[in-house]
């Protein structure tokens, strides 16, 4: 059987599977369960944002935008396997500025699921604000908490990252190396 396609089909295969597992480690899949986006009209929306969900950060691969009734968050389609748009409603959103590892970070906290973080740069607060049409949901404005020395899990979870693309690389190579 030479078929010059199987490494494609593998690699395609491991890379929706592993987004779709990531989805249950970022608690994506947790926040979808209550704020799937359900076609909700979007005025304004800026593509290429970074953010981080719990210990996984998303470099440039978010689009966030909102609307006067809440905040919508898509992740690039490349990544989308289990991680559907979420759309969060003001009324249930709680956020805190804060300092991680050096930037300045709003914070996003969830009613129904307040164990999820979701931290965006500071940078789109006057974005969010103008297209809210309103001021932001802050639990308290004038405090900044450094969170930099609470972050022990990243390290394990980046050690965790990279067996699994160890893995994803070694199985590439074996598929490669026994396809006819």
């Amino acid at each position: 059987m030479n078929n010059p396609y199987l490494p494609i089909f593998f690699f395609i295969l491991l890379w929706i599977i592993g987004t779709y597992l990531f989805s249950f480690i970022d608690g994506w899949r947790k926040l979808a369960i209550y704020y799937r986006y359900q076609g909700q009209s979007i005025d304004e929306k800026y593509h290429f944002q970074s953010g981080k969900i719990k210990w996984t950060a998303f470099g440039s691969c978010l689009t966030v935008g909102a609307n006067q009734e809440g905040l919508y968050i898509a992740i690039a389609f490349l990544f989308r396997a289990g991680h559907p748009p979420l759309f969060i409603p003001w009324r249930e959103i709680k956020i805190q500025r804060k300092v991680s590892f050096g930037f300045s970070m709003l914070e996003f906290r969830f009613d129904r699921i307040d164990s999820i973080p979701f931290l965006i740069t500071q940078q789109l607060e006057d974005f969010l604000t103008n297209v809210a049409g309103r001021r932001l949901p802050f639990e308290d404005s004038e405090q900044i908490v450094n969170t930099s020395n609470k972050s022990k899990w990243i390290p394990r979870l980046n050690l965790i990252m990279g067996i699994v693309g160890l893995i994803v690389g070694l199985v590439t190579i074996i598929a490669l190396i026994f396809a006819p």
